[in-house]
């Protein structure tokens, strides 16, 4: 697996994150660092463009969904671009393809955000995207801490790794019906 590169660059419609390399739970607080850095004003586009993504586990995922939340809780949207065909397949298996605004490439994400009127993700509880799961894992812990799965029989996230249930708990209708037969 190439290891992570993140580069970042400011368009009229808001930043670009390029995501190159592999993500996993060893890179995903690097990304999580860079998302945390940037400038959003209310109306901006984050664009995540993930062409040149070699992998994605659930760290990664999680990873997604922190910018997503940090983006809705400050007035402004995301946009994936370029999202790579197994990475595209784990987000429609759980549901986020529909969470997530996905483009072909970062021009479409820019041209579609320029013919539509601005409609801002609507805030979400702050507790979202600020588990501790995500970003702050010491690289000392063993990789089954990290693949732990949701368990609890009443727990409608059973059988997702935890750190993406974490995320998923409060955004409604993230899941589709066939991962719920699958999972129960």
């Amino acid at each position: 697996m190439t290891a992570l590169t993140i580069t970042s660059r400011y368009i009229a419609t808001g930043p670009v994150l390029e995501v190159h390399g592999g993500l996993d739970h060893e890179s995903a607080p690097d990304l999580r660092k860079a998302v945390d850095g940037l400038t959003l004003a209310p109306g901006h586009l984050l664009v995540m463009d993930l062409a040149a993504l070699d992998f994605c586990d659930s760290s990664g995922i999680a990873v997604l969904l922190a910018a997503r939340n940090l983006a809705g809780e400050q007035g402004a949207d995301i946009a994936l671009a370029a999202v790579p065909a197994n990475t595209a397949r784990i987000l429609a298996i759980v549901g986020l393809d529909r969470v997530f605004t996905l483009h072909p490439d970062t021009s479409a994400a820019r041209s579609a955000r320029r013919s539509r009127p601005r409609n801002h993700a609507a805030p979400l509880p702050p507790h979202i995207g600020t588990s501790s799961s995500v970003g702050r894992r010491s690289r000392r812990r063993p990789r089954q801490a990290v693949l732990r799965l949701a368990e609890e029989e009443d727990d409608p996230h059973r059988g997702l790794p935890l750190s993406v249930a974490e995320e998923l708990k409060d955004i409604p209708h993230h899941r589709s019906p066939l991962v719920t037969m699958l999972l129960h």
